[in-house]
């Protein structure tokens, strides 16, 4: 009698205050806390304390967990035993005001808005991810502070911008970018039909890849009005160290999936994100669906809502402007207004979105009951950007940053997930008190997305302080 293998039984998703971190990261490292103790810039908050939880190590891209497989059959196994959690994807509109795409001399760059105070932060994703991932974060923000404005951007090749090329990845790049938005959103504009942002206080917030863009922006003087700099969990020594071990991460995940449920609980089930409404409203936006090949090559293939017919020389993914993800295709470099790639380069100037907040259309995906079933028309997903691709690029992010960071003349915070090795400099600067540093237990790499409120709080006393340092003294 034959003796059927063994199924694995996946543990049911727990809120981030309960959910175990992994314990198979081997990068660990401890920090001197006489450092964290010494500056007089921390500020004091008081947080509800939680269970202490090993340290985790932040991933110079994203967080990259033990690379065990997860065969089809313990996923779908999994998926149906979470069917009564809500896994498919949240609408941007329920945690933004407005999308826009910014059109520059670079390309169309797609921006999402929430708030309309005199404070604007700046918001750059990490590799592979999405403007999404600040979701969360931007809601907590906001309503906290006010007087916060938050402009959150989607790098060339990530989210709806579109920018060619699109794997041009470079620093040097994705800062040129970023300077030619804040051109058009902050300067005053030549042209009657964009509408600036108008704010007294301008502050780079980055996360992994982003971080390092953002300290090397602060460090260029090139942003107007520019009041204070946020890193979140990147450090150059330890993100040096890590780039080895990022390709075979890479090498090892997944490159294809049945829906976009299975997307967010791989993501959430790996360890990546602890927050299912994060995942909800970032990871769609990470992965594009893709036409399996077919034997009949009569069979138009489906559009990732099932609206219609998918253009078969698409290749890049265009969303709807109807706020909802995942996007469907669109012809090479078109942007969102049906431009040319040789238009959207010369134009200058805004695209106003014509969705907002009452959109309330979201697309079909792959129901959960057809998971494993296999049919003609089934649309799989991969991811939106080929991180492998980028590797050449990623010595570059990161080579420089501490000395730069320590150069920007701002206030400056720098939080971590986990406690880990600052280099050298950054440690003797961290006791000379020239940056303030937070140091979060029982998150991942996406700090931003596992504990937003408690993100936001930080941003929100750090600017507070900064406003309160600037308020001239009278003498009697």
């Amino acid at each position: 009698m034959s003796s059927k293998p063994p199924v694995a039984v996946f543990p049911p998703h727990q809120d981030a205050k309960d959910r175990p971190s992994s314990d198979s990261i081997t990068f660990q490292a401890k920090v001197l806390h006489h450092a964290i103790e010494s500056s007089s810039s921390a500020v004091p908050l008081n947080f509800p304390t939680q269970a202490p939880e090993p340290a985790v190590m932040p991933h110079p891209i994203m967080f990259a967990p033990s690379a065990s497989v997860v065969h089809k059959s313990d996923a779908d196994a999994h998926l149906h035993r979470t069917r009564g959690n809500k896994l498919s994807p949240l609408p941007w509109t329920k945690f933004f005001d407005k999308r826009r795409h910014i059109k520059t001399n670079r390309g169309s760059f797609c921006i999402y808005e929430l708030g309309e105070g005199t404070t604007a932060f700046i918001l750059l994703h990490g590799g592979g991810m999405s403007a999404l991932s600040f979701a969360m974060f931007a809601r907590e923000l906001c309503a906290r502070d006010t007087s916060a404005r938050v402009i959150a951007i989607d790098f060339r090749g990530h989210g709806q911008t579109i920018a060619l090329p699109q794997d041009d990845l470079s620093k040097e790049t994705l800062c040129n970018d970023v300077v030619s938005v804040l051109d058009v959103l902050l300067n005053l504009p030549s042209s009657a039909d964009v509408e600036p942002i108008d704010c007294d206080a301008v502050y780079l917030v980055g996360h992994s890849m982003g971080g390092a863009i953002a300290v090397h922006l602060a460090s260029m003087d090139v942003v107007p009005k520019f009041a204070g700099l946020v890193v979140v969990d990147v450090v150059e020594g330890t993100a040096m160290d890590s780039l080895p071990a990022m390709e075979g991460f890479l090498k090892t995940r997944p490159k294809r999936f049945r829906s976009v449920e299975e997307v967010v609980d791989w993501t959430l089930h790996t360890g990546q994100l602890r927050s299912r409404m994060s995942a909800r409203v970032s990871v769609p936006d990470q992965v594009v669906p893709v036409e399996p090949p077919s034997a009949d090559a009569t069979t138009p293939a489906l559009s990732a809502t099932g609206d219609g017919p998918m253009d078969a020389t698409a290749s890049v993914p265009v969303a709807k402007d109807d706020g909802t993800t995942p996007s469907v295709y669109g012809h090479v470099g078109a942007a969102c207004d049906g431009t040319t790639p040789q238009e959207t380069s010369r134009a200058i100037g805004h695209d106003q979105d014509s969705c907002h907040k009452d959109a309330s259309h979201v697309p079909r995906t792959t129901a959960l009951s057809t998971i494993g079933a296999v049919s003609p028309h089934h649309v799989e997903y991969t991811w939106r950007v080929d991180l492998q691709r980028s590797e050449q690029y990623w010595h570059g992010w990161f080579h420089g940053m501490s000395a730069a960071f320590l150069t920007v003349t701002v206030p400056k915070l720098l939080i971590l997930a986990g406690i880990t090795t600052l280099d050298v400099d950054l440690t003797v600067g961290q006791m000379q008190g020239k940056f303030q540093m937070q140091v979060l237990q029982g998150v991942g790499h996406c700090v931003h997305e596992d504990s937003p409120a408690q993100v936001a709080e930080l941003l929100k006393t750090f600017t507070a302080r900064n406003r309160a340092s600037k308020v001239p003294v009278v003498l009697k």
